[in-house]
């Protein structure tokens, strides 16, 4: 009886929880369609300037007069470059965050009638307790049990959420720390394969920190869905962190000077302890509700043997 209640009672909050986390969801998609279809947009307009010149047309022409062709065109070309990067990293955001929507879409259709089972199992439980003639408090505590375990699942999806872009970033680290070493040896005269080894760890870097953005959303939507999310700072953890904003400024056309890549190197450890620091605070919290519910269930175990 005690599981079949807890399961209930978990079942009641894990549906809210998903409730919420939808609609975060929704709007989350309505802001990031907005940011792809601006993406999307800016990357055909460029292309275009990039077609027209390599096409017959009077901007061709004018360039090649000038003597000036293929220095524009080069750098029409990088600018289309930059403008596809933006919307690759805008669309890879967006088709994640679609199937987590119908994730969490499926788990709510099979939840639809928990809501329904546990108000009938609290009127059947209260009936036997009535005829019992007895007030033994065990309402509250399966209440209270089955709280602490649907809290306790949502912290560790918060945890798992931080620890899958901690190992994000770590990687994003590695190969920014290795791309500012064999920049140190490009500026010193390294040659054609330190500038190719450099670009290398460049790209690693990118690979990573595309994937960061999305964790990043996602780990701020787990973060701002459990009780009291302000006493670890939910409300205001990772919005400056944004690849569309710090990344993608001439960060992967240019391959960056040796200054911006120390300048991401120390966003990157900021943004690193930030995340440890979040974590530690919700593991923290999660083992003190590991201990609540010992308690509890040590409780309920004793008021069950008296009955």
């Amino acid at each position: 009886m005690e599981q079949y209640w807890q399961e209930l009672q978990q079942q009641v909050h894990r549906k809210a929880a998903l409730e919420r986390k939808q609609d975060a969801l929704c709007e989350q998609r309505r802001k990031l369609k907005e940011e792809l279809d601006t993406a999307t947009q800016r990357w055909q307009e460029e292309q275009k300037d990039v077609d027209k010149l390599e096409g017959i047309s009077l901007a061709g022409i004018f360039s090649a007069l000038s003597g000036r062709k293929e220095e524009q065109l080069e750098k029409e070309r990088q600018e289309a470059q930059e403008a596809l990067l933006q919307k690759e990293a805008a669309d890879n955001a967006f088709q994640k965050l679609e199937e987590e929507i119908r994730k969490n879409r499926d788990e709510l259709f099979r939840l639809q009638d928990c809501e329904i089972k546990y108000q009938r199992a609290l009127e059947e439980r209260a009936a036997e307790l009535e005829a019992m003639g007895q007030d033994t408090g065990l309402l509250q505590l399966q209440k209270e049990i089955g709280r602490l375990e649907a809290e306790d699942k949502e912290l560790q999806e918060v945890l798992d959420a931080g620890r899958d872009v901690h190992v994000q970033v770590q990687q994003a680290l590695n190969a920014l720390d290795s791309a500012e070493n064999w920049g140190v040896v490009d500026m010193m005269g390294g040659g054609m394969m330190t500038t190719m080894m450099k670009r290398d760890r460049m790209n690693q870097a990118k690979n990573a920190m595309t994937e960061i953005e999305y964790l990043l959303r996602k780990f701020r939507a787990e973060l701002s869905d459990i009780a009291g999310a302000d006493t670890v700072g939910a409300a205001n953890f990772g919005k400056e962190w944004s690849m569309m904003d710090y990344l993608m400024d001439g960060f992967f056309i240019d391959y960056m000077v040796q200054q911006e890549i120390t300048e991401s190197l120390s966003n990157m450890r900021r943004l690193e302890k930030e995340i440890e620091r979040v974590c530690a605070t919700i593991q923290q919290r999660k083992e003190e509700n590991q201990r609540k519910k010992t308690e509890l269930r040590q409780e309920w175990q004793t008021q069950m043997e008296q009955l």
